[in-house]
């Protein structure tokens, strides 16, 4: 196999990754943007609905160290056919609910789903950063972020293109077997990885090393806040519209465009990062930005005001949960542990992912339920929280930052 940094396969491997977050993100959000039809059905109010839409996100919080500190120690056989054989699995789960009508079923092969998924959640870091050198790895992160919303665009798309749930359901098992066959073929390490050799070899230490990491604990809570904002957001999303007087067609329009802006948002910001060499002054605008827009969103007093400050908003989120994906990649840069523990702290980031992304949106629902206005000021302040810790706190890891400068004198 040739070098990662010069093989086209990186690509190929990109390819795969993108349409794992792809396809995760039309499998959590099939239900919540098509609520009527589905809560009807299923007999949910918006608490259930919420829970429903972020359960399969759970499992990243019980299972993401373990299964990347699996990955860590048995190499590339393990992340190729192992982690094939769990999207195979996870993938009969999604057939699975095609045919029940239970909701308590429903949530339970939802969760089994999400947890059998997880090699995609779990090493695009690992990938990325064996693949791509690091000055690519922020455009290719770029991209892999905006496959969220490029999966939540399409979850619109397809509630409105073909709003039978049995037939919506069908279609995200496909949109799963799919997945599993590109892994089999391509979701796999280079013999060579080209970031090896521009890493320093201080901070080595195995697991202990990541749970004193305080830079890496900073980390995972940036991802999982972005994560989970946007999830919230977007659960919320159609029934917030139509409590503003739009109809059901154009709140799920919106619904596109506004996963549209973040998909954009996602690859510029991305691209911006991977020019200018550093990450944290963008993130600190981009998720700034994000939590003003945001949070004036539902008390925007009309309809154009409320589309423009939704997408703008929607952009901005998107780049800076780009630079989040970024940074896991690159934190051997502050010595805190080395680079062959890449796959376990992606694994730690996954977990805080999947926590915040359950917990928070459900939580906040429960509490808020139909309070839009809280809704969006929480939405809003989150945003504000991580923009400080991301953008002033954490050490700046981009390839022309004082670390990154370090490492390459070093070697």
């Amino acid at each position: 196999m040739q070098d990662g940094i010069k093989s086209p396969t990186r690509w190929v491997v990109l390819f795969t990754l993108v349409m794992g977050m792809i396809v995760m993100n039309i499998g959590n959000f099939v239900f919540s943007t098509n609520p009527g039809p589905m809560m009807a059905k299923y007999n949910m109010d918006q608490a259930q609905l919420t829970a429903l839409t972020t359960i399969s996100l759970l499992p990243g919080a019980f299972f993401s160290i373990i299964l990347g500190n699996f990955f860590d120690k048995k190499g590339p056989k393990a992340v190729r056919f192992v982690g094939a054989a769990m999207i195979a699995a996870a993938a009969l789960c999604q057939l699975a609910r095609v045919y029940v009508d239970s909701y308590g079923v429903l949530v339970v092969l939802t969760f089994l789903s999400g947890s059998l998924f997880l090699p995609t959640q779990v090493l695009p870091a690992k990938l990325i950063g064996a693949w791509f050198d690091a000055k690519e790895g922020s455009l290719a992160m770029g991209i892999y972020s905006a496959a969220a919303g490029t999966g939540v665009l399409l979850a619109f798309g397809l509630a409105a293109v073909v709003p039978d749930t049995f037939m919506s359901l069908m279609i995200c098992f496909l949109a799963f077997v799919l997945v599993t066959v590109l892994w089999v073929f391509f979701g796999k390490l280079p013999e060579v990885a080209p970031q090896a050799s521009a890493q320093p070899e201080a901070g080595k230490g195995g697991f202990k090393a990541l749970l004193k990491s305080k830079n890496l604990w900073m980390v995972m809570l940036c991802n999982g806040v972005a994560a989970s904002m946007p999830t919230l957001l977007n659960s919320y999303l159609v029934n917030v519209l139509l409590a503003k007087g739009m109809t059901t067609e154009v709140a799920a329009l919106l619904g596109m465009v506004l996963s549209a802006f973040m998909i954009v948002g996602s690859i510029v910001q991305g691209s911006i990062v991977a020019k200018l060499g550093k990450m944290n002054k963008e993130y600190l605008i981009a998720c700034g930005l994000a939590g003003v827009l945001l949070f004036a969103v539902y008390p925007a007093p009309n309809d154009v005001l409320t589309i423009v400050l939704l997408c703008a908003g929607g952009f901005c989120a998107a780049g800076g949960m780009a630079v989040n994906f970024g940074r896991v990649s690159l934190l051997p840069l502050t010595g805190d542990f080395g680079p062959e523990s890449i796959g376990a702290a992606g694994g730690m980031v996954n977990t805080a992912m999947g926590l915040c992304g359950f917990v928070l949106p459900t939580l906040v629902a429960s509490i808020f339920g139909a309070n839009y206005f809280a809704v969006f000021a929480t939405i809003g302040a989150f945003f504000i929280l991580i923009a400080v810790i991301g953008g002033l706190i954490i050490p700046e890891l981009g390839e022309k930052g004082e670390l990154a400068q370090k490492a390459k004198q070093q070697h």
